[in-house]
């Protein structure tokens, strides 16, 4: 099973708005064939990319991350009329980072502060395309893969009961 094209191509489409110079991300959170939220990498407004030294070595903490903002819009535009959202768990994340607007493999899960949102917000599953083509992981595996990869402690889960 891979993603729908659709879903893909919203993405590479949300990815490229992106005003990084140096790594252009967007992240869709979906169901099915159906987007319910977008985002991408961007400074906080009214903050600006401008490309220096500085400002791409540290971007990963300036920014807003791609995920992040997604998980943001569909929060807002799926709550409920009680202002209750409506369960994560039936919803999938595909993050991509294009080049020169094409998808290009975006690296193994590495990002604890995605990747712990992710998890707490009980998303289904989090995509990933590779060099092999996409590949999907559950939010527990990706947030393991994440602590893992930075060498940090992977906390047990608790199983209720």
């Amino acid at each position: 099973m891979t993603p729908s094209s659709n879903v893909v191509d919203m993405a590479i489409s949300v990815a490229i708005r992106s005003p990084c110079m140096k790594s252009k991300r967007g992240c869709v959170v979906f169901q099915d064939a159906t987007v319910y939220g977008i985002g991408y990498n961007h400074p906080p407004d009214p903050m600006i990319c401008d490309g220096s030294a500085a400002c791409r070595e540290h971007c990963n903490k300036l920014c807003v991350h791609a995920e992040a903002a997604a998980i943001a819009d569909f929060l807002r535009l799926h709550r409920s009329d009680t202002g209750v959202c409506h369960p994560a768990k039936s919803y999938e994340i595909l993050h991509i980072k294009v080049v020169a607007c094409k998808a290009v493999p975006s690296g193994p899960p590495s990002c604890w502060q995605c990747s712990r949102q992710i998890l707490d917000a009980k998303f289904g599953g989090v995509w990933l395309l590779h060099e092999a083509g996409w590949r999907r992981y559950t939010a527990t595996e990706f947030h393991v893969l994440t602590l893992q990869h930075h060498g940090l402690p992977v906390i047990p889960e608790v199983h209720h009961g």
